[in-house]
């Protein structure tokens, strides 16, 4: 019984905007630490705990903001109750000092949210061990050795049946399903929501059967040049045509993790600096928005999936990239 409340505590993430985890920090280290009742009537004073449309948080999202900082670590409470910014930790330390209240978070906080993530046990053992199919490991290790994980959907069945996901890393042959509702919650709209928000890992969605999250090495620079190399090295030319096509998306999807990028960057540093670059060897061609999201399931975030890795230019998606093969014997 004791293991089962245990585990049951370690999902404890829940869908949070980690700019606004930073604004609770920042707003506690400013007036000198705060009890809880007096953080919800500051921050919602400030401009924190608000919708888009100026409405005011609810008790529980302005509680799990709160709860998000105290369990990475940026807060502390004392004997009386009161939270107080945790100074003394680095992580912690450099969002002060950077002071970006109220404002997107920048290169320097993403980097310090990745590291605050990683280094929380509950979110390794609840969800990134998967990426190195073993659960000690530091931020290091997971930007530079951590695997593709592959998603697919499962029916869990208990008391009833619900709708889950299966990851599954194929290089270290290890499996994770989210068996409860509660292991959902805390993992597709906590972890994975806060690790793609602070670009910790990204993802790929083609299909059902074609769907990975990946790591993100933002400290290491691709220049276009790598990028052109290794899709040289990847794909090979028609033998029977001057020109060969290529699906973007399938190509992002063979690529982006190999690289360790986001899909935005190979959509940015790749393909359209590709067309840039060399308009004679590299061409687009283009499809509807209905072709491309016809057979996606889930609706809206089906499609809103299946889009991000095409490209849109002038309100037109560009589904291929067309190759001449004079670039194959050129570069």
């Amino acid at each position: 019984m004791e293991k089962v409340e245990k585990e049951a505590k370690k999902y404890w993430m829940r869908r949070v905007e980690l700019s606004k985890v930073r604004d609770t920090l920042l707003l506690i280290k400013g007036r000198g630490g705060l009890k809880y009742s007096k953080i919800a009537e500051e921050g919602i004073k400030e401009g924190i705990f608000r919708r888009k449309n100026g409405a005011p948080l609810a008790h529980s999202p302005i509680y799990h903001y709160v709860n998000t900082a105290l369990q990475l670590g940026l807060l502390v409470k004392d004997k009386t109750r009161r939270y107080l910014s945790n100074s003394s930790d680095p992580m912690t330390a450099t969002l002060i000092e950077l002071n970006r209240f109220l404002e997107p978070l920048g290169k320097e906080e993403n980097l310090a949210f990745q590291k605050l993530i990683i280094r929380n046990v509950d979110c390794r053992e609840a969800f990134f061990w998967i990426f190195l199919g073993k659960e000690d490991f530091s931020w290091e290790e997971f930007t530079r050795c951590g695997s593709p994980v592959f998603i697919s959907p499962v029916i869990i069945s208990s008391k009833k049946k619900f709708r889950s996901k299966k990851y599954e890393n194929k290089t270290t042959q290890t499996q994770l399903v989210l068996k409860t509702p509660k292991e959902r919650l805390a993992v597709e709209w906590g972890l994975q929501l806060w690790a793609k928000g602070c670009s910790l890992i990204d993802e790929v969605y083609i299909d059902e059967t074609r769907h990975i999250l990946y790591p993100l090495d933002s400290t290491n620079t691709i220049k276009f040049e790598d990028f052109l190399q290794e899709f040289l090295r990847k794909f090979h030319p028609f033998l029977d045509s001057e020109w060969s096509f290529f699906p973007i998306d399938l190509t992002i999807f063979e690529l982006a993790p190999l690289l360790k990028v986001s899909v935005k960057e190979m959509q940015d540093n790749f393909f359209l600096e590709a067309k840039r670059r060399m308009p004679e060897y590299i061409k687009f061609s283009s499809s509807s928005k209905g072709a491309l999201t016809f057979r996606s399931p889930g609706g809206r975030e089906g499609d809103r999936k299946v889009l991000e890795s095409f490209i849109k230019i002038n309100n037109v998606w560009m589904t291929h990239i067309l190759v001449h093969k004079k670039l194959w014997e050129e570069v």
